[in-house]
């Protein structure tokens, strides 16, 4: 370490340009690297539900003026009881583990969504606490257990909940919803009050069940959800359009079984008005979210230009401490004809680039730093501003500074070492009267 030290003291001039060249490189690194990072984060970030055996399959009712239009089918009780044989003719398949009613849109990672906002009187945690999305299901529809989600230690199971009749002042909320209102204790049972403008009438909600955390859409970051009670059937008297979510039995290919559904399938569901319209696998609903608010196109983009930069960075960085190492020539044959080892001699040429990239990463991050402290880092999609995100590296500034940090230094790093090593390895084996009489 000190023949290291000396050396790049005494090459000071010859490493200047590199070394602010190097401070350069890692602001921009910051740059561009940061959104991707972001990007990819949320892309793989758990969405907190068994997503990947559900299939979503959508249906309308034939217009009036339809050829196969049934009047005698169209009244509201005839709906119902249409809708009830979608469903067991769904379950009844074998490739089928349950099913659930969807309502109009599927329930979860559908392209809209509803907010809604709660107190729990405590001031200190309630000015703190931002939006939530509420999700509506319908009762005795197996949600949960259908959608995946899990309950939260000591609450009802997912079976229990999706038959739990609960009332317009209850709710099932998420573990992470919970813990903003009380960190320490169950929220099974807890109350979130509501008092009127004119401060006279106060009314409570009840939590009557807590389920695990997990994320409505795929481009939000937030796992705070409620869930109520909605009866789609008590005010949907026409049934335009309306969807079912079916889970899987293990084993089974959404792919394969979305190919499969053909003809007689879809004539099996053609029960009164009402006909299949579309089926797909809910991977496929989260890339059109994706698609529908340009997060798809978006994170292409940057994956364009992040791989652009990176194939500059390494062919300008490996390329210049290449030409670096080569030029010592005469150095080495003298270290060599004086005892020094080969492996001594590539720990020396490596060490130095390696000591030289960290002093000059160190000065380029801290400059970052300022920027950041100012302007702020990526945080990904804008709606994640509005919601309460819990225990995530992007959301939380340092815990982000120094993860990045990290990426954008293992990438100089590695860099560096592969700029230096294939001309050091060469320059090892020289023999030492060679080098000094060319030199």
């Amino acid at each position: 370490m000190k023949i290291i030290f000396k050396n790049l003291w005494h090459r000071r001039a010859q490493n200047g340009w590199l070394f602010a060249e190097l401070i350069i490189v890692t602001f921009l690194a910051w740059e561009i690297i940061d959104p991707v990072a972001v990007s990819i984060s949320d892309r793989n970030e758990p969405l907190g539900y068994d997503a990947d055996r559900l299939v979503n399959l959508s249906f309308i009712s034939l217009p009036e003026n339809a050829a196969e239009y049934k009047a005698e089918e169209a009244d509201s009780a005839s709906n119902v009881a249409n809708s009830a044989k979608i469903a067991r003719y769904l379950e009844s398949l074998p490739e089928v583990e349950s099913a659930c009613f969807a309502g109009s849109n599927p329930i979860l990672n559908s392209s809209s969504n509803y907010w809604d906002q709660l107190r729990s009187g405590n001031p200190a945690v309630d000015t703190l606490v931002k939006n939530i999305i509420s999700v509506q299901y319908e009762p005795d529809s197996k949600f949960f257990e259908t959608m995946g989600i899990e309950s939260a230690p000591g609450s009802p199971s997912p079976e229990e909940l999706s038959r739990l009749n609960i009332g317009p002042r209850e709710i099932i909320v998420t573990e992470d919803y919970a813990r903003l209102f009380w960190p320490d204790e169950n929220a099974l049972g807890k109350k979130f009050i509501t008092v009127s403008r004119d401060g006279k009438d106060t009314t409570y909600t009840t939590i009557v069940g807590v389920v695990k955390g997990l994320r409505y859409q795929s481009i939000l970051r937030s796992r705070c959800l409620i869930f109520k009670q909605d009866r789609y059937f008590d005010y949907n008297t026409d049934f335009d359009e309306f969807a079912y979510t079916v889970r899987l039995a293990p084993g089974v290919d959404p792919k394969q079984f979305v190919a499969d559904f053909g003809p007689e399938r879809r004539n099996k569901l053609s029960i009164g008005n009402f006909r299949l319209n579309k089926i797909a696998e809910q991977q496929a609903l989260i890339d059109n979210v994706e698609f529908t608010y340009g997060i798809a196109s978006n994170r292409k983009i940057k994956m364009i230009l992040c791989s652009f930069f990176l194939i500059n960075l390494i062919l300008g960085t490996v390329g210049c401490f290449w030409l670096q190492t080569r030029r010592r020539v005469s150095e080495t044959g003298v270290l060599r004809s004086f005892g020094a080892l080969k492996s001594q001699i590539i720990k020396m040429l490596i060490g130095e680039s390696v000591v030289l990239a960290t002093t000059a990463f160190i000065i380029g991050d801290l400059l970052y730093l300022q920027y950041a402290l100012k302007e702020g880092f990526d945080l990904g999609f804008v709606n994640n501003m509005s919601l309460n995100v819990i225990d995530n590296w992007v959301s939380n500034f340092w815990e982000h500074f120094g993860i990045v940090s990290l990426i954008v230094y293992a990438l100089i790093i590695i860099c560096v070492i592969i700029g230096t090593l294939l001309p050091a390895l060469k320059l090892s084996r020289i023999n030492p009267v060679d080098a000094l009489r060319d030199e």
